[in-house]
């Protein structure tokens, strides 16, 4: 499919430029690797064996075979970097934010598109959508799962629907837990371990206890972990946000029967629970909406998240079949609830209340429930192999709900109201797809991937009380929604020697259509300008006709070793079409009481596109014998193609720089962050300044059972506002920009014993 826009000409020659710039690299590099052949043993000794992924073709390969860009931290890095919850993720990492903080809802943004438009998988299961306002996910976060239980992440960044269908169009997440055979080995000899752990992290002052147990029974293999977190949620720099208490609390149960060295069957249950209180501070609060006497008692808040996942899985590295040499088959149950509560008590005095106290309660419910099943296949075949077949097929079904409730009762306990409503029905979204990839093996050098994937997907709107209140007669009925999508991909690796290779990618994505967007219906109570004598209504209905947004992402790269230095670098660039939006579709002339009413109708339509381009860079290399370094860094910029402005979710200049330390017992990082002033924003919207922060961890192992890690973030102190956390805020020189800056100074500390 060709792009739908032509591209502006100064961002042509900017990739022009570094396109020439990557081939001009790649024959002096050539030439300079095919002159040191006398140093490759050195080379080999000084560079990493490749990272084992799974994302870049749903079937394991090295990182360095993969024809694209992949982030992967692993257990270690998420223990060395001192990570609680998933907000600190890939912090160091070029291309990927994660919004919020301790206690607040949290999602992925990769290379500048996030909200559903990253699909998060968790050990083949897809995980839980998120919800919010213009769907940024303030509401609802993503990715309810507890960090220690986290054996890898890795982050495919731009388009991936080829290979994992719909909401893929931004990249893809994909968690991996741990096993009992990563504690307990294979082929050890070593039948039991159990270990317990604690921890402070200070960033929000966060107490943690827990155990991770893994035992062998004949041909089972069961794993065992708890952790529990009482906390509040993160501070800023001044300590000024209200201590919100955050407690979580999960579980993981996994078992593996070993049916031989290359079959198992794995069952596990996965359970996640957080707390989140504003207790009332018994401050004075001042009057209720500026009403002389309508003074606030007490105003308090609650939220609980909990996640229950359920899979089973058949994995098979040898099958012996004819049609497959691997199989993954994965069935699983994710369900994810997440309750709101606000209470408000308030005085009523007379003579312009009804006397007494009232107390306004919201209860606010996000119910959401996903069946599935998948199936990942490998086969190798043609004369050495030359095709490395990946295929398969995906299916699961949904159901989401979304009631609100408004209770008002007074101090003796009347009830004045009690409202029940929902911003959309109940909604089973159905997703079928089925995929086939290929990688090409044409000369001991040259590879080549194309992929391409079928797509099918339904929405079913159901009966729900609380939507027809909010749409009273039904006048707006919701209809079903189905359509399908073709994807495909292209991607190409050169080895121009062996420790050289350049990669070239085509890419597409596509995101089902927002349910709550695409079945929202509200209306605005009238009022009425007496100066104008005219009545003014706000009504936004239902949109039927709704087609996926998508998504054409291209990327170039080099990666490889020179001597003992290992480099990545690329550059790519993404076009985004038929994102949904807003739009204003006619505007009723009617009367009420009298007087003439205006009622202004809007409508989610496709109507958007956008496009965001960026370079990437990342060197590693070691300093002797105990000491590595590394840098990396990225460079971003976008259009709104309605606007002409700049989006708000990507990234200014920024990098880092690490150094590790290891000697004996003993290691030490030292992750210096740097990021430039923001100002390609929208128009009239928050701009950061410039800012650099220093974070040191250290590890010692005092013996086989008895670790200790230890960490001081910013360690400068430095007062500074990540872009992220103020992205789209209109401007407003009056308003307090505390409440968005990091912490400053904390301390961390976590210990582990092995018995």
């Amino acid at each position: 499919m060709m792009l739908r826009s032509k591209w502006d000409m100064t961002k042509m020659r900017v990739i022009a430029g570094f396109v020439s710039m990557l081939f001009a690299l790649t024959s002096s590099m050539a030439i300079a690797q095919n002159s040191n052949d006398e140093d490759e043993n050195n080379e080999e000794e000084g560079h990493e064996l490749g990272t084992v992924v799974v994302v870049g073709g749903r079937v394991e390969q090295s990182i360095e075979d993969v024809a694209g860009s992949i982030s992967v931290m692993s257990s270690d890095d998420i223990e060395s970097e001192m990570v609680t919850n998933m907000s600190q993720l890939f912090r160091y990492e070029p291309g990927i934010e994660v919004t919020g903080s301790n206690g607040t809802a949290q999602n992925f943004v990769v290379r500048g598109m996030g909200a559903d438009r990253v699909m998060m998988v968790k050990d083949g299961m897809r995980m839980n959508e998120g919800y919010g306002a213009a769907g940024i996910n303030d509401v609802v976060g993503r990715g309810f799962i507890d960090m220690d239980t986290v054996k890898q992440v890795e982050v495919a960044k731009g388009a991936a629907s080829s290979l994992y269908g719909a909401d893929a169009m931004g990249g893809i997440v994909a968690f991996q837990t741990k096993d009992a055979a990563d504690l307990l080995g294979t082929g050890s000899g070593l039948d039991f371990y159990f270990s317990a752990n604690g921890g402070f992290d200070g960033r929000s002052d966060e107490a943690s206890a827990g155990a991770l147990t893994a035992f062998r029974t004949g041909r089972w293999e069961t794993l065992v972990s708890y952790k529990g977190r009482k906390g509040h949620e993160t501070q800023n720099f001044q300590k000024t946000r209200d201590k919100m208490d955050v407690d979580s609390n999960s579980v993981l149960a996994k078992t593996d029967y070993i049916i031989d060295e290359n079959k198992k069957l794995v069952f596990s249950i996965d359970y996640y629970l957080q707390k989140v209180k504003r207790p009332d501070d018994g401050r004075d609060k001042g009057d209720y909406l500026g009403l002389p006497g309508w003074k606030i008692n007490e105003d308090s808040s609650s939220n609980e998240k909990k996640n229950n996942s359920y899979t089973a899985r058949y994995l098979d590295r040898d099958t012996g079949w004819a049609f497959t040499d691997s199989l993954d088959v994965t069935a699983y149950l994710n369900k994810t609830d997440q309750t709101d509560e606000f209470l408000l008590n308030h005085d009523t005095p007379l003579p312009m209340g009804p006397g007494g106290s009232r107390i306004n309660r919201k209860e606010g419910l996000f119910s959401q429930e996903t069946w599935g099943v998948s199936l990942s296949a490998g086969k190798q075949f043609g004369q050495e192999y030359t095709h490395q077949l990946s295929y398969g097929f995906d299916w699961d079904s949904t159901d989401t709900y979304r009631p609100q409730r408004e209770i008002r009762e007074s101090s003796e306990g009347v009830v004045e109201m009690d409202d029940l409503t929902a911003p959309f029905p109940k909604n089973t979204t159905d997703r079928f797809g089925i995929y086939l990839q290929d990688t090409i093996q044409l000369s001991d050098k040259w590879s080549v991937i194309p992929g391409l994937r079928y797509d099918y997907y339904k929405m079913d709107p159901k009966a729900d009380d609380g939507y027809d209140s909010a749409n009273p007669g039904g006048e707006f009925a919701p209809s079903k929604i189905s359509d399908s999508n073709l994807s495909w991909r292209i991607g190409t690796t050169y080895d121009f020697t062996d420790n050289f290779s350049a990669f070239v990618q085509y890419s597409q994505g596509f995101k089902v259509p927002p349910y709550d967007l695409a079945y929202f219906y509200f209306e605005h109570e009238a009022f009425c300008d007496g100066s104008q004598d005219t009545c003014y209504r706000d009504r936004i209905i239902p949109a039927d006709d709704l087609v996926p947004e998508e998504s054409e992402s291209f990327e170039v790269g080099i990666r490889g070793h020179f001597g003992m230095l290992s480099y990545q670098l690329s550059g790519y660039r993404s076009e985004y079409d038929n994102f949904i939006q807003i739009a204003h579709v006619e505007t009723i002339e009617d009367s009420s009481m009298g007087r003439p009413m205006l009622t202004d109708v809007s409508q989610y339509q496709n109507i958007d596109s956008a496009q965001i381009s960026g370079m990437e860079f990342s060197l590693s290399h070691p300093l002797g014998n105990s000491m590595s370094m590394f840098l990396n860094g990225e460079w971003m910029d976008s259009k709104d193609k309605t606007t002409g402005e700049q989006l708000s979710s990507i990234q200014p200049f920024n990098g880092t720089l690490g150094v590790d330390y290891f000697h004996g017992n003993f290691s030490m990082d030292a992750m210096l962050k740097w990021a430039d002033s923001m100002t390609k924003t929208p128009d009239d919207t928050f701009t950061t300044g410039s800012y650099t922060t220093l974070d040191v961890f250290a590890r010692y192992d005092f013996n086989d059972h008895f670790k200790i890690n230890g960490g001081i973030l910013n360690l400068l102190d430095k007062e500074f506002i990540r872009y992220t956390r103020v992205a789209g805020i209109p401007y407003d020189a009056d308003r307090d920009m505390v409440p968005f800056t990091d912490p400053g100074r904390t301390f961390s500390v976590s210990l582990k014993y092995i018995f």
